[in-house]
């Protein structure tokens, strides 16, 4: 299953993708999977994401990283614009431990939905609020990890 919500469909998440950030699609990023308080996203290493000297660019593994958080508070910011809520995101501080090189495929796995969602409520109860997710990275094939991401969320209400 592609989503707990029925309308967040593969087609609606590319459409959002062409519209808003058609440069994660050039870089290879797909979505496969967005569940409740989950997403999986991978990145195939390819010569549209490879550095001169050889490595992945950070920016490539950067982008991969904040669509796997930023799906869920999206996801979460639309439901809530349903109800009549004004919310805007804005990213305040991203971190990553690099732990060794991306050779084929890498899984960026964010499974900090419950945290997101305790977050936006709060931001309506009050002015704003700050969620911190943690995106592992890992080879798709053997599991063993690349990178360890970290992104600090504000979600702020407009009034």
């Amino acid at each position: 299953m592609f989503s707990s919500r029925p309308n967040v469909t593969r087609w609606k998440v590319l459409a959002f993708l062409v519209k808003r950030v058609p440069l994660v699609l050039w870089c290879g990023v797909r979505v496969r999977q967005v569940y409740g308080p989950y997403c999986r996203v991978t990145m195939r290493r390819n010569w549209r994401n490879r550095n001169p000297y050889g490595g992945t660019y950070f920016a490539a593994i950067m982008a991969a990283a904040e669509m796997a958080s930023g799906l869920m508070v999206f996801d979460e910011v639309i439901e809530r614009g349903k109800e009549g809520y004004k919310l805007a995101v804005l990213i305040t501080h991203a971190e990553a431990k690099f732990i060794r090189p991306m050779t084929g495929t890498a899984e960026f796995l964010c499974d900090d939905g419950m945290e997101i969602d305790t977050a936006i409520a709060k931001a309506i109860q009050g002015r704003w609020a700050s969620v911190e997710t943690n995106i592992r990275v890992r080879d798709a094939s053997e599991h063993k990890p690349i990178a360890e991401v970290k992104i600090k969320w504000r979600i702020i209400q407009h009034r």
